[in-house]
């Protein structure tokens, strides 16, 4: 019996298994910037009266 298995963590895999690959990534990261990047240039603009 080894340690590993007293521990409440022991049974989680050593993750990620695979080597991961830099285009698997530019997805997730590229579909929530699309409309980042216009509300900032747009929040920049906007018309305040600052008195």
């Amino acid at each position: 019996m080894t340690t590993g298995y007293l521990s409440p963590c022991g049974h989680v895999p050593q993750l990620p298994a695979a080597p991961v690959a830099g285009s698997s990534l530019l997805a997730p990261t590229a579909v929530p910037a699309g409309p980042i990047a216009p509300g900032q240039a747009g929040y920049r603009r906007r018309d305040l009266d600052a008195e």
